[in-house]
């Protein structure tokens, strides 16, 4: 459990929550007593939430993850915590919005490009 202060460098608020459940797997070729057969190095269940606000205090969203963890992965220690990179991919692609003239394209500063 964890608190969240900046996204991008940026003053935010919010709090993490990780658990894990451990699953026993054994990558040889007779497995021990109790554990499972596995061809992956994994050893447990990682599962993330995220609950994110602005700065002010208002909703932004919610990310939620699950994945395994264990083998090879690291995690990168800061702060007395964690830094987390998360890349998003939308569930739909991204369309091009259009107008009577044509595809809508908008400078960086949201006004229209003529």
């Amino acid at each position: 459990m964890g608190d969240i202060v900046a996204i991008d460098d940026k003053p935010a608020k919010g709090m993490y929550v990780g658990r894990t459940r451990v699953i026993l797997a054994d990558t040889g070729s007779l497995p021990g007593s109790g554990k499972a057969i596995a061809d992956v190095k994994s050893f447990s269940i990682r599962e993330h939430m995220f609950e994110i606000l602005d700065a002010g205090g208002s909703p932004i969203g919610t990310i939620m993850s699950t994945g395994l963890g264990g083998g090879s992965l690291r995690r990168a220690r800061v702060h007395n915590g964690f830094r987390f990179a998360l890349h998003l991919i939308p569930m739909q692609a991204p369309e091009i919005m259009t107008g009577p003239t044509g595809p809508l394209i908008f400078h960086h500063t949201l006004t229209l490009v003529n």
